[in-house]
């Protein structure tokens, strides 16, 4: 709209000028510091109509140029806006999927436990808190099954405190090959008290008493009081 006005009256100013100079052509004369710079009329007005539409041009582009940081900040906070929408639609998705799972497993229904695991979206399957609530149900029907591996490849992928205990507690077909695994996780969390405990458990049962005694004393002198 702005721009519209403005041409409009750069051609107001045209024709008046026209009308203008076909009244009384004549020429303009500049002089400075001996100088003298000599044209018609015509040629002078043309100029200075140039002269203004480049003014407006030049402003405008420079308008726009102060408006950028203005600009970009608000491109930012829309940015951060989106991402936090986007974090808490997903929270509330992983509530709502840890919920059924939970709930399947209060219900003692181990199909609709598998149900809810099923439909659980792809992206979300991987979150270590709904491994967690899957594997706990589980725990509830007394199936270990391939929770073993289900916790294993997880902490492969990401290491979280909530597993490491779940992995001490899930007796699979082969308790010696979980302690090796456990372990395995040791050189690179030395410290940590939950991995301890785990230990501790999974020396329990594989009957190495003294090994199990050792590793809850550290766990227990590693957890906060």
């Amino acid at each position: 709209m702005r721009l519209l006005f403005t041409v409009l009256t750069v051609l107001l100013l045209a024709v008046a000028l026209g009308w203008v100079l076909q009244q009384s052509p004549g020429e303009v004369v500049f002089t400075y510091r001996g100088w003298v710079i000599q044209t018609s009329l015509v040629v002078f007005s043309i100029t200075v109509i140039l002269l203004f539409c480049l003014a407006y041009v030049l402003l405008r582009a420079l308008d726009k140029v102060l408006r950028i940081p203005s600009g970009m900040r608000r491109w930012s906070e829309h940015r951060r806006s989106a991402r936090l929408s986007a974090a808490a639609t997903e929270a509330e998705q992983l509530s709502l999927h840890a919920g059924l799972l939970r709930q399947a497993g209060t219900e003692q229904d181990r199909q609709a436990l598998e149900n809810a695991r099923r439909k659980t979206p792809q992206k979300l399957k991987k979150k270590s808190s709904l491994i967690g609530a899957y594997v706990s149900e589980r725990l509830r029907f007394g199936d270990a099954g391939d929770c073993v591996t289900v916790l294993r490849r997880a902490l492969k992928r990401q290491w979280d405190p909530e597993l490491v205990r779940l992995f001490g507690q899930v007796k699979g077909r082969n308790v010696k090959q979980q302690l090796q695994f456990a372990r395995g996780c040791l050189g690179r969390h030395p410290e940590d008290p939950h991995l301890l405990l785990t230990l501790g458990r999974l020396c329990i049962k594989n009957q190495l008493w003294g090994k199990a005694r050792s590793y809850l004393e550290q766990s227990l002198q590693l957890l906060p009081d």
